[in-house]
């Protein structure tokens, strides 16, 4: 699933009792930290041609980053802390878990398969790519329906 949808399904979903914005940016995360810290390599090596690489161009360091941010077991431990620190924080973290969950069935094994067992299993399941039409048109159209069902109810009783 794109980033942005990571971010909207987790504000939509686990931000309305909370705050939207740190649910969403939650949600975001897991596809940031394994990517930004790539990005802005090539970008300040000059290489920005090579932003929209595939998946077997970029080094092993961003695929092992990007199995730490995509592993429940590990997400679960952070879950577990920021609890401790402050439910409601823990709480919209949950949008992190949320990412791994939407991750596990639209990623194929060719392109970043969500190992969502990491470090202990490189267990992944072959989905259908998020970016495929029907998938990525489903999931704005599902986006739409959801944010109608929560945030416009939830709009009209504060008038």
């Amino acid at each position: 699933m794109d980033v942005i949808s990571h971010g909207l399904w987790g504000g939509l979903l686990l931000g309305r009792r909370g705050n939207f914005w740190l649910a969403a940016l939650f949600g975001m995360l897991p596809d940031g930290l394994a990517f930004i810290p790539y990005l802005v390599r090539q970008l300040l090596a000059g290489q920005a041609s090579t932003l929209f690489s595939r998946a077997t161009v970029y080094p092993p360091w961003v695929l092992t980053l990007y199995n730490c941010s995509h592993s429940l077991v590990l997400a679960g431990f952070v879950f577990y802390f920021l609890c401790r620190i402050r439910l409601d924080l823990g709480l919209s973290f949950l949008a992190w878990p949320l990412h791994i969950l939407f991750d596990i069935p639209t990623h194929a094994a060719a392109s970043f398969p969500t190992k969502f067992l990491f470090p202990f299993s490189h267990l992944y399941f072959d989905g259908i790519p998020w970016h495929r039409v029907p998938i990525f048109f489903a999931n704005w159209l599902l986006l739409g329906i959801f944010w109608l069902l929560l945030v416009k109810p939830r709009a009209a009783r504060i008038r």
